[in-house]
C-alpha cells in the first residue's frame, strides 16, 4: 500500500480515538478520498484553453505558445555587442528565422531587413530595445515588423538554456521542462470545466444574480471569531495569490450590469445596478469568433517570488540591488516608495482603475 495512504490512515485513527478533534474529519476525508482518485482528477480537472492540436502558423500576440515570440524592435548596432552570431538562410522569414536559432540552442533570434538572420543568448531590455519610429520611413518589409538598416527585430526561441534550467527564469519559462511555456508570463488560464461550457452568455452569467448570492449566503451578521487564526494570515494568503495570478488592468468597455434588489443598501447609491469592470481580453484572439473566451495571466503561474522579484525584465531590474541576490532597501531597510504612487516598489505591479 502506499506508504502516505497508510499515514493517512493512522491520523484518521488518531482522531477518531481522541474524539475532541472530530470537526477535522471532513477535511481528513476529503483528503482521504483525493489521495485514492488523485490520478483521475488530475485527468480531467484542469482543461488547457489552448486548441489542439495547434496552429502552424504563430500570431502576432505576447502568448508563449500562439505568439511568434516578438520582444521589440531596436538598434542592429547592437547585435555584436551582445553576442549575437549571424545565420545563414536562403530566404528570412521570422519563423525560419526562430527556428533556426533554436534548433542552433540559441535563446533569442534578431531579424534584420527581412534579410540577415541573427541568433544569441541574452541581451539588456532597457538600454538595448527601442520602440521602431521609422514606420513610414522603414524600407523593409513592414510585415517584418521592423524595417531599414538601422534597426532589428528581436525574439525569443524559448529554447531553454543549462542556466535557466537550473534557476528561476523571470517570466517562469523552462520551470516546466515537458512544457517550456507552461506557468510562464501571458500563459494563458486553463479551465476546470470542459471548454464547451465557458462561453460567454451575460443573460446566464447572472442568473442566478450573483450579487443576491451573496448578501443570502456569504454576508455575515455577526462576527464569529477563530481562536487559532489571526489577521496575519489574511495578508499571507493575499501575498501568495499575488505570487500565482494576475488578470491584468480590467476593461471598462461593455461593463457587465449587475441588477440590485430594492432592499439591497447600494441600491439608492449605485442607481439599481452594480457595475462590473470585464477581464482584460486575450491578446491572441481566436479567428474563429463562436471559440470560448480565453485569459492571459499577467505574472508567472508558479510558487516562485514573482511577487517579489517581477515576471519581467523591467520589474526586476527596477526591484533588485544585483548584489548577493538582495532586493533594493532605503536607509532604514525597508522597501523603497515610488514617489508617484506612495506606494512600496515590489514585483507585483499594483494596477490604477
Amino acid at each position: 500500500m502506499d506508504p502516505g495512504l497508510v499515514h493517512l490512515l493512522r491520523l484518521i485513527k488518531g482522531y477518531l480515538l481522541t474524539g475532541h478533534v472530530w470537526w477535522h474529519m471532513p477535511l481528513l476525508l476529503t483528503m482521504a478520498y483525493t489521495l485514492f482518485v488523485r490520478e483521475k482528477l488530475l485527468n480531467i480537472a484542469l482543461h488547457d484553453s489552448y486548441p489542439n492540436p495547434l496552429p502552424q502558423i504563430k500570431r502576432r500576440c505576447n502568448d508563449p505558445v500562439l505568439g511568434e515570440g516578438y520582444i521589440g524592435c531596436f538598434e542592429a548596432s547592437m547585435l555584436d555587442d551582445y553576442g549575437f552570431d549571424e545565420q545563414a538562410l536562403a530566404s528570412v522569414t521570422p519563423e525560419n528565422c526562430v527556428a533556426k536559432c533554436k534548433t542552433n540552442m540559441f535563446s533569442y533570434a534578431a531579424l534584420q531587413k527581412g534579410k540577415r538572420c541573427y541568433c544569441g543568448m541574452g541581451y539588456e531590455s532597457d538600454s538595448m530595445v527601442r520602440e521602431c519610429k521609422c514606420r513610414r520611413k522603414c524600407k523593409g518589409n513592414k510585415k517584418k515588423r521592423c524595417g531599414g538598416s538601422k534597426h532589428a527585430s528581436l525574439f525569443e526561441t524559448y529554447f531553454c538554456t543549462e542556466r535557466m534550467k537550473a534557476a528561476r527564469t523571470i517570466d517562469g519559462m523552462c520551470n516546466d521542462l515537458t512544457n517550456s511555456a507552461a506557468g510562464s508570463r501571458f500563459y494563458r488560464f486553463s479551465r476546470n470545466v470542459p471548454l464547451n461550457y465557458t462561453y460567454s452568455e451575460p443573460e446566464r452569467l447572472l442568473k442566478p444574480n450573483p450579487r443576491t448570492l451573496a448578501r443570502k449566503l456569504l454576508q455575515r451578521k455577526n462576527f464569529l471569531e477563530v481562536p487559532w487564526l489571526n489577521l496575519f494570515a489574511v495578508a499571507w494568503v493575499q501575498f501568495m495569490v499575488h505570487d500565482w495570478f494576475d488578470h491584468g488592468t480590467p476593461i471598462r468597455e461593455r461593463k457587465i450590469k449587475v441588477p440590485l434588489q430594492k432592499d439591497d443598501p447600494l441600491r439608492s447609491k449605485m442607481k439599481g445596478f452594480m457595475k462590473i469592470l470585464r477581464t482584460k481580453p486575450d491578446t491572441c484572439k481566436s479567428n474563429y469568433p463562436t471559440d470560448p473566451p480565453t485569459y492571459q495571466n499577467d505574472v508567472t503561474h508558479w510558487w516562485d517570488g514573482s511577487q517579489l522579484y517581477g515576471s519581467d525584465k523591467e520589474t526586476h531590474a527596477r526591484v533588485r540591488s544585483f548584489a548577493y541576490g538582495k532586493l533594493k532597501v532605503d536607509d532604514d531597510g525597508l522597501l523603497p516608495v515610488d514617489p508617484k504612487s506612495n506606494i512600496d516598489i515590489t514585483g507585483n505591479t499594483l494596477k490604477r482603475i
